[in-house]
Order: structure tokens, then sequence, then C-alpha cells
């Protein structure tokens, strides 16, 4: 349907520069993995030079849109899921790969620490060499989750609802009233 590589890695987010994109490939680039890089992004004719520049472009695939509805999929398909943002809100992305059981490598920063919490493995996403070992590390992770382990990564992930959204902001509303 979206024409992915059988085995890859996956990271979806914007270009926004807090994406933190640019370091992502690069450390990619630089790390030892033949695993292909799907970025479901627009296309970052910027992104694609990193990848020329060491020759790994074409293991850098720029995905189109990825309907909501298959996204589940898509997810549990990766090797692993990588979101380096140096700034988040909140970081619905990697909460979604983990409700889905895929391992996450993301940043030490902002607040998905306070999010994901001990769920997922983090990594400094402005030093080039720790981006790019971790990225390496994360290749066998997924085969040494056991069912034990994913399956506390989708209670957690489960612990945050709409419901449970709306309710903690009515409640906030009525405290205020």
């Amino acid at each position: 349907l979206y024409q992915l590589p059988k085995e890859y890695i996956l990271s979806i987010c914007n270009c926004k520069p807090h994406k933190n994109l640019h370091k992502l490939v690069e450390a990619y680039c630089l790390s030892n993995i033949k695993v292909p890089l799907v970025l479901a992004t627009g296309h970052d004719s910027s992104l694609q030079e990193i990848a020329s520049k060491y020759k790994k472009n074409h293991l850098i695939i720029f995905s189109r849109f990825i309907d909501e509805k298959h996204l589940p999929q898509i997810y549990k398909q990766a090797k692993f899921f990588v979101y380096p943002s140096t700034y988040e809100g909140f970081g619905l992305p990697p909460l979604e790969a983990l409700a889905c059981g895929t391992p996450v490598l993301t940043a030490k920063s902002s607040s998905l620490p306070e999010i994901l919490g001990p769920h997922v493995n983090y990594t400094n996403p402005l030093d080039l060499g720790t981006l790019t070992k971790d990225l390496e590390k994360m290749l066998t992770q997924k085969e040494k989750l056991n069912q034990e382990e994913r399956d506390l990564q989708r209670k957690h992930a489960s612990s945050f609802t709409w419901k449970k959204l709306a309710e903690k902001t009515l409640s906030i509303y009525k405290s205020c009233l």
C-alpha cells in the first residue's frame, strides 16, 4: 500500500527544526545500519543531500502521508521507531508506537520522559555520536522485547485516553469556579 520495504526503521514527524530530522539522518548515515529508514514526512531535499553525501540515499525512504487507520500496522512492522525531537509538548507518535508494541528510541528531552516513562530507550538527540550508537543498539531491541515487556508498554500507553483528558480538564475547570 505504501510501498515500504519488508524491514525498516520508522520515524513519523514533520520537518520542523525541533524534530531534529537532519541529525537523525546524519546519525543514521554514519551508522553501520543497512535497514532502510522510513521518514513519514514531506520530502526534504536537504535530508536527501545528507544521505547522498554518505552514499546512503537509497536507504532513506520518504513515505507519503499515512492514513490513521493504517498507522498501527506500519508501527508494528517497523524494527523500531525513532523520535529524536528536541522539544515536544506531548509526543503522540512515540506513544502510538508503544501502544503497538514497537520498540522506541526517543530524545531524553522536554515532556518525552514524563509521558513515556521507563518503557522506551532514550538518547541525547544533540550528540551525533550517541545518537548513532543508540540507533545501532536498537536493531536488536525488537527481538529482545518479550511479551511481558510489550504488555507493559501497551498498558502504559493505554493509560492516556481522550476520556481521561476530558475528565481531568473538566476537573480543573470546576476547581477554578
